[in-house]
């Protein structure tokens, strides 16, 4: 009955749609809405989907503070010394993982090249030579068995998974030989995963299980590991597995498909009723591999796939595309947040128990797929989300995105809640996508607002930007507090929609870019050349100072080597001409590495109401335009607070302050101290000037149950930066130069584990913690991959007083013209003190060099004033 009633549904759309008259007064007044039901509860919030293949490089990179923001669960990283990139050693990187569910390691990643010794196979094959037996015997399980060993001795080898193979369903390993005759093919064969080839594997699987158990037998083993969801090859594996006491004991897969939104539940369901039917007990299922190059990092499609890991009750890890020290686009840098680490952030912030949901998007259904492939449900890749209720029923929080026309959400059983009858305050805010790697401070409210909480809530969330997600949170209200309405949300412009300029042209980007026009371009290419550029109109409400938030992306210039990889020292800036109402400037935009790798470029302007002409032009370099993103600026020197339930704990309370910059920030609360970064602090009146890192600051503070403190920009300087021409040079090491954006800028060079080493004094004015933030570049890379960037983090080793306070990781900034900070804490002594900085070589890869970034100068602050 349900399917019909679908149909009949489906086909009354259609007339609708059909019918001229009908359809301007069926899109004005219709709504995408998600319907949540608090009457039935669908399981404890698992925060699975926040999980990460190569999403951490080195113990620091990105920072520690970022990792635990997340509440990683689950990570897959490569086997100690594996070769297959540059970062990502599971045992250098354990130290940030303490509280991950599963730590899966890729043993085949023990080899350095991609897919794992393919060249040398398919040479084989050519010449009729390949025997995948000989090289489990000779090469592959002596790599396992000495890998299963060494893991098996660590603290974390309880919760380490070993995926025994990588994708084998590929047939490269195990497939059976056949003949190709495709010119471009130059081996001249393929290799086909048939039932040869599932045999071949079957086998193989079972030899390297036996090994693993063997050496330890409660070693956790996952797997098949296949490249997607196929349940008839998932069927032939388990049923040899049943058969063969070989199962794994974590499911494995991936979920690689644009149809991912629409068939994952369908798979999972599959999955399950396969266990049922084999007699198998049920296993977790880790994912991890999910989203497309195009979906991660992307805010509005990742709310979507998140609801399906949620909602389904499983494990997942991003997909590793592109960077391997930023959790897979899910941060700006090291330590600083992009619209994608806030939709991450609410949802690892979720406790209690989900609830049901129905989404209704009908214009962004699969109404095609749902005849063609007789689908049992009608199912929709629009508005997207889920929603969960605290145990103690008195703090709702919902989460949604993908979404692009008028919307709301329903609640509905709320008298289940212990909210029913009560006062709520309701705050609905927004993460704006800036770009992969634009930072994004704080989200934007939407509305927040008061009222006495009914059986049943409708929410109206406007007008949604698809790139963009959402969030709702209803508590209990504390206190009388004015209502809030945003009349003017940030507004996204398109600049293919604009007027092309010169030789300018809109193509259709493999990565996240917003909007799109009718030929399905959603960015803007070919601004090479004097005249090349783009002009668009926007309009605002009001006379007022505004962000302009430009999205690009800057690719790299550098000559192409034998291997098809260009050189790093390619990466450098882009300028181009802004002219804003026919003023014109010249702006500077940093590389990115490749064009559809995006950031962001902010400049703000006092603008009065009505129309303006924006308008780039090109200068020098290759850069792309994806959109504009106009913001009323908000004079506010708040800083974004958030609570931190794991943190508060043994009567203390903890928040998260995100800080725009380095530098000094008033704190005022009511407790007697806080601690930062390992600096205890005494507050005054539960006061205190404290200087904060840029971008995510815990702060612990000594009171239980405390209100969230205020956090404002401090009128307060931070100290002079040191110049390298003050240090006092050892070693290999000196002063050299380089040219940023027209100017001369000095730094400090020849920092190795082969020697060198740079002095600074600095005279304390009493003695206690100091911070010392760390003026750097570093764009080393490394390793040769068909779509994976092998950036090369580099550290510094710094010395205090003759005593060494530890390494620091400066992240990769994708350019030598490009400088962040890094910053840390140091005990220094009232008076003259001598911070040297060197690298001591105890992290190498492969045995390589290591080397310290570039060093522009120290700024050394008083951790306190």
């Amino acid at each position: 009955m349900k399917k019909v009633i679908k149909i009949i549904l489906c086909v009354i759309l259609c007339f609708a749609l059909v019918i001229g008259g009908g359809t301007g007064l069926f899109f004005a007044t219709y709504k995408a809405t998600l319907s949540f039901d608090f009457s039935k509860k669908t399981g404890e919030v698992m925060k699975g989907a926040s999980g990460y293949l190569y999403g951490v490089a080195e113990n620091g990179v990105p920072s520690a503070d970022m990792v635990e923001s997340l509440d990683v669960t689950t990570i897959s990283q490569k086997v100690i010394g594996g070769l297959q990139h540059p970062i990502g050693d599971i045992d250098n990187v354990s130290p940030m993982l303490e509280n991950t569910k599963y730590d899966v390691v890729y043993l085949q990643d023990v080899y350095d090249s991609w897919y794992y010794l393919n060249k040398d196979i398919m040479q084989m094959r050519s010449e009729n030579a390949y025997d995948w037996q000989a090289l489990l015997d000779n090469d592959y399980l002596p790599k396992v068995e000495n890998t299963v060993k060494e893991l098996s001795e660590k603290s974390y080898s309880d919760k380490t998974v070993y995926c025994l193979y990588n994708e084998c369903d590929n047939g490269i390993w195990f497939g059976e030989s056949k003949e190709d005759e495709n010119p471009d093919n130059e081996y001249g064969v393929w290799c086909d995963f048939n039932e040869v080839g599932k045999d071949n594997f079957n086998s193989a699987w079972k030899q390297t299980y036996d090994l693993v158990k063997s050496i330890n037998p409660n070693a956790l083993i996952g797997g098949p590991g296949y490249c997607d969801f196929d349940v008839a090859e998932l069927e032939y594996f388990l049923t040899f597995c049943r058969d063969n006491d070989c199962l794994p004991d974590v499911m494995i897969y991936h979920e690689l498909s644009e149809n991912t939104i629409y068939f994952f539940d369908e798979h999972v369901k599959e999955y399950r009723a396969l266990e049922e039917e084999l007699g198998i007990e049920e296993l977790p299922i880790l994912i991890t591999e999910y989203g497309m190059m195009n979906e991660n990092g992307y805010p509005g499609v990742m709310a979507q796939i998140i609801s399906q890991f949620e909602t389904n009750k499983v494990y997942g890890d991003n997909a590793y595309w592109r960077l391997a020290d930023n959790l897979n686009d899910n941060c700006a840098d090291d330590n600083s947040p992009n619209a994608e680490w806030w939709l991450m952030r609410w949802y690892t912030d979720m406790k209690g128990e989900t609830v049901e949901c129905k989404n209704k998007d009908i214009l962004s259904s699969n109404f095609k797929n749902y005849f063609k492939y007789k689908l049992d449900e009608l199912s929709f890749n629009g508005l997207m989300g889920i929603a969960s209720v605290s145990d103690e029923g008195d703090e709702i929080s919902v989460i949604c995105g993908g979404g692009e026309r008028e919307s709301k959400v329903q609640l509905k059983n709320l008298d289940e809640t212990a909210l029913y009858g009560k006062n709520v305050r309701i705050t609905v805010e927004e993460t704006v996508y800036k770009g992969l790697y634009g930072v994004v401070s704080s989200p934007v409210i939407i509305k927040d607002y008061s009222l006495k909480l009914g059986k049943s809530l409708s929410i109206d969330l406007g007008k949604l930007d698809k790139a963009n997600a959402y969030h709702i949170v209803i508590k209990e209200a504390q206190k009388e507090s004015e209502n809030y309405e945003n009349n003017y949300r940030p507004v996204r412009y398109e600049f293919e929609n604009g007027m092309l300029l010169g030789a300018a042209y809109t193509y259709d980007s493999y990565c996240p870019a917003s909007g799109g026009n009718e030929e399905g371009n959603d960015m803007v290419g070919g601004m090479e050349n004097e005249g090349d550029g783009v002009e668009i109109t926007i309009n605002v409400p009001e006379n007022n100072t505004y962000t302009l938030d430009f999205v690009y992306g800057n690719s790299n210039d550098g000559e192409w080597d034998e291997n098809g990889r260009q050189s790093p020292d390619g990466r450098v800036h882009t300028s181009a001409k802004l002219t804003v109402d026919g003023e014109e400037e010249t702006v500077y935009l940093p590389n990115t590495i490749r064009s559809e790798y995006t950031s962001c470029y902010s400049v703000k302007k006092e603008l009065s109401a009505g129309a303006h002409t924006i308008r780039v032009e090109h200068i020098e370099g290759t850069y792309v335009l994806d959109s504009l993103v106009v913001t009323k600026v908000d004079f506010s020197s708040n800083i974004s607070v958030l609570y931190d339930e794991d943190r508060s704990v043994d009567g203390k309370t903890a928040y998260l302050a995100v800080a725009d910059s380095d530098g000094y920030y008033d704190v005022q609360s009511n407790a007697e101290s806080v601690v930062i970064d390992g600096a205890e602090l005494a507050l005054e009146n539960g006061s205190k000037t404290v200087y904060l890192k840029r971008g995510l600051n815990y702060l612990e503070f000594n009171a239980d149950g405390m209100s969230a403190p205020q956090i404002t920009k401090s009128e307060e300087t931070q100290a002079e930066q040191i110049l390298p021409e003050k240090a006092i040079f050892a070693g290999s090491a000196g002063v050299n130069a380089i040219n940023i954006n027209g100017e001369d800028c000095s730094y400090i060079d020849g920092i190795s584990c082969n020697g060198g080493a740079a002095e600074f004094n600095v005279n304390a004015e009493s003695a206690g913690a100091y911070r010392v933030t760390l003026d750097y570049s570093n764009n080393e890379e490394g390793g040769v991959h068909d779509y994976n960037v092998d950036l090369i983090e580099r550290y510094v080793t710094v010395d205090v007083n003759g005593s060494s306070v530890g390494s620091f990781w400066c992240r990769n900034t994708y350019s030598w013209e490009t400088r962040k900070t890094v910053t840390f804490t140091v005990e220094l002594k009232e008076g003259i003190n001598t911070i040297t900085l060197r690298n001591d070589g105890k992290t190498k890869f492969n045995n390589r060099d290591t080397f310290a970034p570039y060093i522009f100068g120290i700024s050394v602050n008083p951790a306190s004033k």
